[in-house]
């Protein structure tokens, strides 16, 4: 449960705060230091398991499509980190490299009530 708070409360112990907060121009700059960052690791030829745990194997980074979807989208590197968190090159890169994001959250969702809330008129959602 700590480990939660911890997360939900790293940002707003930063000086610049959570991503939530930042604006426009510190994105921009953590956005250009990851492009940076990460076309290094392509050039260098390795792949993540090589980066990660000093083990020859695995295919290079510029085969590795998670890796590939996360140098190429600006987006998707925003939704990696939650709102609270920090937003910095190297929580991006990290995630980028471990491919850890989670468990899909949809997945345990109640169908039946998503479905009972479509079918519902528009006045009664709102309220």
């Amino acid at each position: 449960m700590m480990e939660n708070n911890d997360i939900f409360l790293d940002g707003l112990k930063d000086p610049q705060g959570p991503k939530k907060l930042m604006s426009r121009e510190e994105k921009e700059k953590i956005h250009e230091e990851i492009d940076n960052r990460l076309q290094e690791l392509e050039n260098s030829g390795l792949s993540k398991e090589e980066i990660l745990y000093n083990k020859p194997e695995g295919n290079p980074l510029k085969y590795d499509k998670f890796f590939q979807y996360i140098k190429d989208n600006r987006l998707a590197r925003e939704l990696l980190v939650k709102p609270n968190e920090k937003f910095t090159a190297d929580a991006v890169i990290e995630r980028a490299l471990k491919q850890n994001i989670g468990p899909d959250a949809s997945l345990g969702l109640d169908r039946k009530k998503i479905e009972l809330e479509e079918n519902m008129p528009r006045t009664r959602i709102l309220e």
